[in-house]
């Protein structure tokens, strides 16, 4: 759930996490291709599946939150597949069976504020004071489940004049150790408003990101999973979207999440890092709500299969639930969201609602 319990990993860990990629590849030359018409019924279906399997992830999510491998196990004898298995211990009774979280309610904050500016896209001169005062008004409506960085960002009582210079000052005051995964677990709007423009959704992606988490580990995990999700609501194959993650990523520890994610399924990361005795405050980072989504990508047999295997390996579950339903809502569509699950959410309406908004 957001990065309420911090970064895992400071800068000196995760394969070298600052140092920039050599030979990066260039992306603005994607937006510039002539792509075949689109099937604009089909992009609208895969970005309703975007916003909803976001926000399915979360909500199904919750029920491992906090839990390692061995608990979820034990918690759910038979495998969590349903909102209303989800154990009413105290803290998940804070939410409604199919009720999503704070990873839920900034990204429609979020997707509120691109489908207000999606007439100014790219430019958008005011999207990152746009996005602070969404988020502060989120913040004093439903602050359950907010995580420990997002609340220092938010709470500066600078946040909604100068977001960026706020979020900056506390990454400098982190000395490297706030790489979480705050930013990542709102992004999935940012593909569907730029679906037609991968590159655009690139960049986006790291402004909004800069808004709360400017760790250059969540700046490039958020440009990769943007891209992603554009690519993906454009229609594109799950295995060549795959393929091209590398090219998208500027740093070695992106790199790294994103071949994790490739060559092990969600349940061989160690997705439940942080919930064992000795690893307190080793829960949120960043680049294994990455790894998450690439693995959910990669390994689905379908998007429920992808889905419960990041649900089931623990840890940060809802986070890396509404990340890894994003990609996979986004590959298969709204159509190939399993009913129980939309019937029961929440914010179902209100996916739907904004996803219309954002294709346009």
């Amino acid at each position: 759930m957001s990065d309420r319990v911090g970064a895992s990993r400071d800068a000196s860990s995760g394969g070298g996490g600052g140092t920039p990629l050599r030979n990066a590849s260039p992306r603005a030359a994607e937006d510039r291709a002539a792509p075949a018409p689109p099937d604009l019924a089909a992009v609208l279906d895969r970005a309703r599946g975007a916003l909803l399997g976001h926000a399915i992830g979360d909500a199904l999510g919750l029920g491992a939150e906090f839990l390692s491998r061995e608990r979820v196990r034990a918690w759910y004898p038979h495998g969590l597949r349903d909102y209303a298995q989800i154990v009413r211990d105290p803290h998940r009774s804070k939410w409604r069976p199919g009720e999503a979280t704070d990873d839920t309610g900034q990204m429609l904050a979020l997707a509120g504020v691109l489908a207000d500016l999606r007439a100014e896209l790219p430019a958008a001169p005011t999207l990152e004071l746009d996005l602070a005062r969404a988020l502060d008004a989120w913040l004093k409506r439903d602050p359950r489940g907010l995580g420990k960085h997002t609340v220092q960002v938010l709470c500066d009582r600078h946040f909604t004049q100068d977001p960026v210079r706020v979020s900056r000052e506390v990454y400098e005051r982190s000395h490297g150790r706030a790489a979480s995964n705050g930013s990542l677990m709102r992004l999935t709007p940012v593909g569907v408003v730029a679906w037609h423009a991968p590159a655009t959704a690139s960049d986006l992606a790291a402004r909004t990101s800069l808004v709360t988490h400017a760790d250059p580990r969540c700046v490039d995990a958020c440009r990769v999973v943007g891209w992603a999700v554009a690519r993906l609501v454009a229609g594109a194959a799950r295995e060549e979207v795959l393929a091209g993650l590398d090219g998208q990523a500027e740093l070695d520890a992106t790199r790294i999440a994103i071949e994790d994610g490739r060559s092990m399924p969600p349940g061989e990361l160690g997705l439940d890092e942080g919930t064992r005795n000795g690893e307190e405050n080793r829960m949120g980072y960043v680049g294994l709500g990455l790894a998450a989504g690439v693995s959910a990508l990669a390994h689905a047999r379908d998007v429920e299969d992808g889905l419960l295997a990041v649900i089931h390996a623990g840890g940060d579950a809802d986070t890396n639930g509404a990340i890894a339903g994003g990609l996979l809502g986004a590959w298969g569509g709204a159509e190939g969201l399993p009913a129980r699950w939309v019937e029961g959410l929440v914010d179902a309406a209100a996916c739907r609602a904004v996803a219309e908004r954002l294709v346009g």
